[in-house]
């Protein structure tokens, strides 16, 4: 019977009371490297638009229409504001999660997985999961468009949310493990062991 999170007790166990450890990992640093490149680019693609905004209400001394069909507007260099700075603040907010990835390593042991972050170590014993809850993620390659992209290969991932009895959740794909089948796996047999609640759901893109 699977159990409720909501009557379980906060977290007790210690890296000691897992076990031994089976397989560690890292995030894919081409996949780090991937985001801080794009990072960068949203940072720069940002400041070029406000960059952009600015120079042209300093070009006609801010006397510019509400709104006009062509050229500078309040209303254009409003909305060109807002994505200028949307895009900064996600390429800002990218880099220092992709930084601070660096120093993310996950173990997992034969009684649960651990994994440690910039100095802090979260434990993830079987006994204390509460839930999991899986998404099986389907998309086709965005090379066209229209009813001719239903013929084009369709690409499945996993990403996966770990509940422990206290709330914690640690949530993990692709992105995040280079590798992560080799936690999945070990997680969906103490799951069926131990009566741990799991789910799956399916999205198409």
């Amino acid at each position: 019977m699977a159990r409720d999170a909501s009557t379980a007790v906060s977290s007790v166990c210690t890296i000691d009371s897992l076990g031994k450890p089976i397989y560690e990992q890292k995030p894919s640093t081409a996949n780090l490297a991937a985001g801080i490149i794009l990072s960068v680019l949203l940072v720069g693609g940002g400041l070029a638009m406000l960059g952009f905004v600015a120079r042209e209400i300093i070009r006609v001394d801010g006397n510019l229409p509400i709104d006009a069909d062509h050229g500078m507007s309040w209303t254009a260099a409003g909305i060109m504001s807002l994505v200028g700075s949307v895009l900064a603040a996600g390429g800002v907010w990218l880099f220092l999660w992709a930084k601070s990835m660096f120093s993310f390593r996950l173990v997992v042991c034969a009684d649960g997985f651990y994994y440690e972050k910039k100095g802090k170590t979260d434990v993830f014993a079987w006994m204390e999961i509460a839930s999991v809850e899986e998404t099986v993620l389907h998309e086709r390659l965005p090379i066209v468009k229209g009813p001719a992209r239903q013929l084009m290969p369709t690409t499945t991932s996993r990403a996966y949310r770990v509940r422990r009895c206290d709330g914690k959740e640690f949530f993990f794909d692709g992105n995040i493990l280079s590798r992560p089948s080799l936690l999945a796996g070990p997680l969906a047999t103490a799951a069926q062991a131990r009566g741990i609640a799991w789910t799956t759901a399916e999205k198409t893109h």
